[in-house]
């Protein structure tokens, strides 16, 4: 049986599944970024030269701050 799913839900599953336009998002391969779940993000940090850009970008943020 198929079920039909409105936008909102399709949407949501596409999210925690990584599939749909989330599929280049939560790729390894791409730098850390909104659309990441825990997992993924946690997945790239394990990565050591993403994590370094990655902290690298979040210092320079509260750099400006100030």
């Amino acid at each position: 049986m198929k079920i039909r799913l409105i936008l909102q839900e399709q949407d949501a599953f596409d999210y925690f599944n990584g599939t749909g336009v989330y599929k280049n998002h939560q790729n390894p391969k791409t730098l850390p970024n909104i659309f990441d779940t825990r997992q993924s993000f946690l997945l790239k940090m394990e990565d050591r030269e993403m994590r370094e850009t990655f902290l690298k970008s979040y210092n320079n943020r509260f750099k400006s701050d100030n």
